[in-house]
């Protein structure tokens, strides 16, 4: 593992009261069951797994999960009352976290079903006392989910059309004979929208016309096709964990010209490791945020009339406040911890 991946994986969010007294806030791995945050003025620990069951464990997600499920739930801002509401609830409807046999599985979300059906209990073993259950990343390196081992929020950049990409293409002769490149062009514009992104890539590697036409007057279709993708460019909160020379070559939905080579692109985001596990973390958040919505309405923290909501508002009133006389906004801590190797 590199230094690079090591750190983004010693790194985590923590969310949920009353355990994160911000609701959500950003710690370092310091031993196998503390995580530590220190703000320049305050230090606050947590034990992630306490010997008091599954209730009391916190949930923790590497930075770049923990921002593609904050998005997924519909938190447009994490650091307004609003935002920390919406946090507070979904944790409190899903309930902490499974502790023992299944450490941080969030209860009644079947990881094994979502996506890639990706299954890595078999990496865990139980520890002697309460947090001290050992993932084996050695294993998982040399296994077929290696993939795993990435910094999802890492994408392939999007650049202009090389001349290389189109230069034996010059001299294309049109088949008057082929009932589908001597269609209209406006009647092929017309019909790919309805084409789906594996449908789409047939049909333009049927021909060194369509081809053609797939790398020049086709690319705002291949455009249309990623940002159909969610997943497939970087959220506002993933630009924040990259250096300025990352961010320069990332595409941006409004600015990156329709001129591109999207199709390209395309072909990139669906080969990267990075992308494959940012595939699949997408999915878990969508399962995730549908588990909520499920549980939602026969959750007693959503209810009124119950202690667990007035336990909840309460701790969320302290939570503003806390909030409001912090130097710096929740969730921002600055790293002053160095992490040690998992």
């Amino acid at each position: 593992m590199s230094p690079t991946v090591n750190a983004y994986f010693t790194r985590s969010v923590g969310m949920g009261l009353p355990e994160v007294q911000t609701v959500i806030e950003t710690f370092d791995y310091c031993s196998k069951n503390l995580f530590c945050c220190y703000d320049g003025h305050r230090v606050t620990t947590l034990m992630w797994e306490s010997p008091f069951g599954f209730d009391n464990t916190v949930f923790m997600a590497h930075t770049s999960c923990a921002n593609m499920f904050l998005h997924v739930l519909g938190v447009e801002d994490k650091n307004t009352n609003k935002g920390m509401t919406l946090i507070a609830q979904a944790i409190g409807v899903l309930g902490r976290p499974l502790a023992g046999q299944d450490p941080g599985r969030v209860q009644n979300v079947c990881y094994e079903a979502v996506g890639e059906q990706i299954d890595l209990r078999s990496f865990w073993s139980r520890g002697s006392q309460p947090g001290g259950d050992v993932f084996n990343w050695k294993a998982l390196s040399q296994s077929k989910y290696n993939f795993l081992i990435v910094r999802p929020f890492i994408f392939p950049r999007l650049l202009d059309v090389a001349p290389s990409r189109t230069a034996h293409f010059e001299t294309v002769e049109l088949n008057n004979q082929d009932k589908l490149t001597t269609l209209p062009l406006d009647i092929l514009h017309v019909l790919l929208p309805y084409l789906p992104v594996t449908s789409y890539l047939s049909l333009v590697s049927t021909c060194r016309f369509l081809r053609l036409h797939a790398l020049t007057t086709f690319q705002p279709n291949a455009r249309r096709l990623v940002l159909d993708i969610p997943w497939s460019l970087p959220l506002p909160a993933d630009l924040s964990l990259m250096s300025p020379s990352m961010t320069a070559k990332v595409p941006d939905r409004e600015k990156t010209p329709h001129t591109a080579d999207w199709l390209l692109y395309l072909s990139h985001i669906h080969c990267t490791s990075s992308m494959r596990a940012r595939r699949w973390i997408w999915a878990l958040a969508d399962n995730l945020k549908d588990t909520y919505l499920a549980q939602r309405a026969t959750s007693p923290v959503i209810n009124p009339a119950t202690p667990e909501y007035k336990a909840l508002q309460e701790a969320l009133e302290r939570a503003f406040e806390l909030a409001e006389t912090e130097l710096i906004p929740a969730g921002q801590c600055e790293r002053q911890v160095v992490a040690v190797a998992w």
